[in-house]
Parts: structure tokens; C-alpha cells; sequence
């Protein structure tokens, strides 16, 4: 096991660890208190989710745990590394990583492209009813420059029925609010997919 996947293990025991001692010690879940420490305790698994999720897929394919990022979702590509883009959307205090979203993927080549990153703007918190999904994809060949896809959609902790039905999902507010949350990076291409 990578040295990378190893230390998500140890913030997803962390993160589990700081939370049972949270709610032990009576602190609302809806608390400012609560979310600042969970912001700052939330794991970033997208190595792990890498590993974990196409084996889910195989084990139990109606899961949908693996998809397809549509073409309508793509929103360009900036001139920032994987690496950069991740450390961007981790900055910003209403972004969370995607920890339990599905994993997607682009095609390059006849090949899946996985995403490696997955992360979800929830302004009114982690249990707020909307959130802006961005999604990060390596450029093959092109190791500076990162491929972005989002949509706006109902938070999965919030509704979680109309989030897995795509109930009112929408591409072109999550499209100009990935821009806004990228906007310190050179925007190179539009949306397209080789």
C-alpha cells in the first residue's frame, strides 16, 4: 500500500476519532463549533477512493459506484497541476472533499482517465441543502494542467433521495461557480474531451 493511501487511512480513523469524541461530549451537529472542527478534520481520500471504488464497482455493479462525466459537465481546463487545483478547493472554508461521491471518469484513448479529486462547495455548511460539485482529472501528457468538471445539485447529507435522482441538477451554475472558485488559475481550454 502506498505511503499516500496509508495516511488517508489514518485521517479517515482521525477524522472518526475527533467526531465520536464531539458528539460524546454533547456538541450539536448543526454547532459553528462542529463545523469548524470537522472542516478541519475532514479527509481528502481521493488516492484511496482511487483504489477502493472500482472494487466496490466490480463487487456490486447497481451501486453505480463508478460513472462517466458527461460532456455537459465539463467545464475547461486550467493551467494548474492536479496537485495546485487540490490545494485551491482544500483552502477555501466551505469545500470539502468528496469522500463519498462516486468516482468518474473520462475517457483518453480508449482508456479511463480517473478523477483525482472530488470536492463539494457547501456555503451554508456540511449539512447545508446545496452544494456546487467540482471534480479534478488529470490531462494526459500535460502533467501542469488540470480538466474540470461541476454541476449544482441538492446535497447528498441534506436530501439524499433527490441527490442520487439528480433533482434539479445544474450544470451551467456548477460550470460559472467552478470558475469562481478556480478564478486564480489560467482558464486554457474550453470544455471538450479528446
Amino acid at each position: 500500500m502506498s505511503s499516500g493511501i496509508t495516511l488517508e487511512l489514518l485521517g479517515v480513523v482521525a477524522a472518526i476519532a475527533t467526531l465520536a469524541v464531539l458528539i460524546l461530549r454533547g456538541t450539536s451537529l448543526r454547532s459553528e463549533r462542529f463545523e469548524h472542527v470537522l472542516r478541519a478534520v475532514w479527509p481528502d481520500v481521493w488516492r484511496l477512493r482511487r483504489r477502493v471504488v472500482p472494487l466496490i464497482e466490480r463487487a456490486y455493479p447497481p451501486l453505480f459506484a463508478v460513472g462517466w462525466a458527461t460532456r455537459e459537465q465539463l467545464v475547461g481546463v486550467v493551467d494548474a497541476s492536479p496537485a495546485a487545483v487540490r490545494r485551491e478547493l482544500r483552502a477555501q472554508p466551505d469545500v470539502y472533499p468528496g469522500t463519498l461521491a462516486s468516482l468518474q471518469y473520462l475517457r483518453h484513448d480508449g482508456k479511463r482517465v480517473f478523477e483525482v479529486g472530488s470536492y463539494a462547495r457547501r456555503p451554508d455548511g456540511l449539512f447545508g441543502k446545496w452544494q456546487t460539485h467540482v471534480r479534478v482529472f488529470p490531462v494526459p501528457g500535460e502533467p501542469g494542467k488540470s480538466r474540470i468538471a461541476a454541476h449544482h445539485e441538492y446535497n447528498p447529507w441534506y436530501a439524499p433521495v433527490r441527490h442520487y435522482r439528480a433533482v434539479e441538477f445544474d450544470v451551467e451554475r456548477g460550470a460559472a461557480e467552478a470558475r469562481r472558485m478556480l478564478d486564480r488559475f489560467k482558464w486554457i481550454a474550453a470544455a471538450s474531451v479528446p
